[in-house]
Formats: structure tokens, C-alpha cells, sequence
């Protein structure tokens, strides 16, 4: 990355007060041509909370924030914890919408969501 003030380079060696940079100035960023550039992201969110089933049944989960409700709903029935029927999530006495992610929905660690068979109509 290159910094420019008033179209001179800025380079690491000097001092901003060397190049009379003040107060409000306007400094540009740019990459070289060339070099490869790469914005660094944080590793998505895992949260670990439990699922509640109707019977009693306690599965402790994890997935990322990002995920939306539907695809928890996916591992559960492909992992034999729930067969393929409708069903109600839970969490803190609100009713979760399938497309929405866990984080939307306030989901965070340690939490549980609790599981109705049945659907809204």
C-alpha cells in the first residue's frame, strides 16, 4: 500500500511533519501495481448452544452466526435427531424464522432453542 499527500509518496523513513502534512489534510491510499492485494477477514463466529426437543432430548450444537435456521434444521434431520416433518424453533419465547441467521435472530453462546413439532398458519 502506498500513501500520497499532495501527490508526493509518503515513505516510512520521514516524519508527517516533514511533509508539512496539517491538521484536516486529505492523504490518499492506494496498492502498488503488482502486488497482490488481500483484505484480511475474521474468521466467522462459532456459537455453541443447545437444541431442546419435545422429548426431552438435549443436542448440544454448533455452528457459525451466519447460518440461518434452515440449515440447522438440515443437520438435525440428517443426523437422525429430528425425522423430516415441520417444526417451531424457539429462542427466548420468540418463534425463529427459518431464513434467517442465528446471529439476526440473537442467538449466542450458551443459549438454547427449543423444538415444537408443528407448524405456524
Amino acid at each position: 500500500m502506498v500513501l500520497h499527500y499532495r501527490g508526493n509518496e509518503i515513505r516510512d523513513r520521514l516524519r508527517l511533519c516533514q511533509y508539512r502534512i496539517g491538521m484536516n489534510a486529505e492523504i490518499t491510499a492506494s496498492f502498488k501495481p503488482g502486488t497482490p492485494s488481500r483484505v484480511l477477514m475474521p474468521p466467522p463466529k462459532r456459537l455453541s448452544f443447545v437444541v431442546e426437543t419435545w422429548n426431552g432430548e438435549s443436542i448440544p450444537f454448533a455452528m457459525t452466526a451466519g447460518h440461518a435456521v434452515s440449515d440447522m434444521k438440515k443437520v438435525l434431520i440428517m443426523n437422525n435427531h429430528l425425522p423430516a416433518d415441520d417444526y417451531l424453533f424457539i429462542h427466548k419465547q420468540t418463534v425463529m424464522e427459518e431464513n434467517k441467521s442465528l446471529l439476526s435472530q440473537g442467538v449466542q453462546d450458551g443459549d438454547s432453542i427449543a423444538v415444537f413439532q408443528g407448524k405456524l398458519t
